[in-house]
């Protein structure tokens, strides 16, 4: 009740109140009149990125940066244990891909660690047409 994400009762997470709109990503993003392009195969990612198996990326194309992530657990089954290192691709990149991305969230527990330890590399992603931005 005191904010969103971990540590909020230490004043992390704290925000000023906000709107919520629903709608499509893109018309919220760039407008009503915005429409998805008809025939576009890049995607623009608005958030890091894990590829799942199914994701059929052309890696010969795009404009894509990958990253290492890390960090440590906070859990009470081993607070600061080193969590497995995962590489993703950043946002902002621009991937070609014969369908919408989807993303996977990987298993990036410690070493002998009681229970599985995600993370969240799900696609948030806008078609975009080949040649740019409209």
């Amino acid at each position: 009740d005191s904010g969103i994400g971990g540590e909020r009762s230490r004043g992390w997470g704290h925000f000023a109140s906000c709107e919520f709109r629903e709608g499509r990503l893109g018309n919220l993003l760039f407008g009503p009149s915005w429409t998805a392009p008809a025939e576009s195969n890049s995607q623009w990612l608005l958030s890091m990125f894990s590829p799942a198996d199914e994701d059929e990326i052309d890696w010969t194309q795009g404009s894509y940066t990958v990253a290492e992530r890390s960090g440590r657990v906070e859990s009470s089954a081993g607070w600061g244990a080193l969590k497995k290192s995962a590489r993703m691709i950043t946002e902002g990149s621009v991937l070609i891909s014969k369908s919408p991305l989807v993303g996977s969230a990987r298993d990036v527990e410690p070493e002998g660690f009681p229970h599985p330890v995600y993370r969240d590399g799900f696609a948030l992603a806008i078609p975009i047409p080949a040649g740019g931005a409209q």
